[in-house]
């Protein structure tokens, strides 16, 4: 790992680490900012009983099925990056009404169920994170980047529940869980800034990058 730190440290391969661990940490911040303290806040700030803060988080987990599985299909589709921007993009709309919209949504309703369906589905962008960090990367470094940049933006996440509890105090709880939109339309957007790598031969080493 030392060694293949250091060459993804190097000329030839840091721009394109650093901008895949800014992509993963963004996608990463999305996810964990929901997941922590989203049963918390039904629970606490909207009233909600257990079961009926179960009954949401079910439609979470189903909408991540369905998620996955159409991410599939629409990045052969229309491709990788614009998938992921889009699933990103859905993401950030149904956080925004089940927090800050949550009035808007009209509560503990179906409509509020759609949205947390929406939050969900679109945590399947998390079906590229793989496959496009895997092609960025040479042979020699491959497995051990997707690791190193995977559990990188895994360990950043410790700050999120010290971040919630500080804007839940300036502002409100559900604000503070709403940070997760802005973190994914930014994974949602530094997704292009990363090489295209449609019609390109993977690379062997740091230093080949073909064209077919």
């Amino acid at each position: 790992y030392v060694a293949a730190l250091g060459q993804m440290l190097g000329p030839a391969l840091r721009k394109t680490t650093m901008l895949a661990l800014t992509v993963t940490t963004f996608n990463m911040a999305a996810y964990w900012f929901k997941t922590i303290w989203l049963p918390t806040y039904l629970h606490d700030t909207r009233g909600l009983a257990n079961a009926d803060v179960a009954w949401l988080l079910l439609m979470d987990q189903i909408g991540s099925i369905g998620g996955y599985i159409a991410f599939g299909y629409a990045s052969d589709s229309i491709g990788r990056r614009p998938s992921f921007t889009i699933f990103s993009v859905i993401k950030a709309i149904g956080l925004l009404m089940v927090t800050l919209g949550w009035t808007m949504a009209g509560g503990y309703t179906w409509t509020t169920f759609g949205f947390m369906l929406l939050v969900g589905f679109g945590e399947g962008n998390w079906g590229c994170i793989g496959p496009l960090l895997n092609e960025v990367f040479p042979t020699s470094v491959r497995a051990a980047a997707l690791g190193i940049i995977y559990n990188t933006a895994r360990g950043v996440q410790f700050l999120a529940p010290v971040v919630i509890s500080w804007v839940a105090m300036l502002t409100s709880f559900g604000a503070g869980i709403a940070l997760a939109v802005p973190f994914a339309l930014l994974a949602g957007a530094t997704v292009w800034t990363l090489p295209e790598t449609k019609g390109v031969r993977l690379m062997s080493d740091a230093r080949e990058r073909v064209s077919t």
